[in-house]
């Protein structure tokens, strides 16, 4: 994930503010492609983080991007310079946008182009989503049954039980860890800890 955004970095147009925010939303903060170009400026408050996020069938939830994702967004509204409409635009160029949404199709190649650049195979915006779910799991134990579902709703668990992006599925906790009524301390939440002082 570092590399994509690494990729975004290198790029000084507008293209790259914008799918740095493309990749925040997908693996920030776990949403579908098409729920991404849903989202509104208005929707987006940069000094919490909070998304509202309008999910299938019309379903509203809010979500929250932390840290790097936060900061990319916020960065991708001043190079947006904060007019109304909807957060991810066309571009009728590298340097020029448009005040039109962008279509799922397009975000799914933004995340290819970004991919290709970076020298990572395979990566589309369900895996990020999944980078993402496989995140929260591992800071909460109870994600499947508790915090996943109101933060990233699957009708299936195990449909997003695959391995992250350029890693392998990881073995199963040691049974002492399993044990009922062990102490487990709630850690803090960030899933994009390892860049999470990214700027443009």
């Amino acid at each position: 994930v570092k590399a994509l955004f690494d990729a975004c970095r290198a790029d000084s147009t507008v293209a790259g503010a914008q799918d740095a925010a493309v990749l925040a939303l997908l693996c920030g903060a776990g949403l579908r492609r098409t729920e991404a170009v849903r989202v509104q400026v208005n929707d987006f408050d940069p000094e919490t983080g909070r998304l509202r996020v309008t999910g299938k069938r019309g379903r509203t939830r809010h979500v929250y991007a932390l840290d790097g994702a936060r900061l990319a967004l916020r960065d991708w509204l001043q190079v947006r310079a904060g007019d109304p409409g909807p957060l991810l635009c066309r571009l009728e160029t590298r340097w020029r946008r448009d005040k039109a949404p962008m279509v799922p199709k397009a975000l799914a190649l933004c995340v290819q182009r970004r991919a290709q650049e970076a020298g990572v195979d395979r990566c589309s915006p369900r895996d990020l989503r999944r980078t993402f779910l496989d995140r929260l799991k591992e800071a909460f134990s109870d994600a499947p049954t508790i915090g996943a579902r109101p933060i990233v709703p699957y009708a299936s668990v195990s449909r997003s039980a695959r391995p992250r992006i350029g890693q392998r599925p990881h073995p199963p906790p040691p049974p002492e860890d399993r044990r009922p009524g062990a102490s487990r301390a709630v850690p803090r939440f960030d899933p994009l800890q390892e860049f999470a002082d990214f700027r443009l």
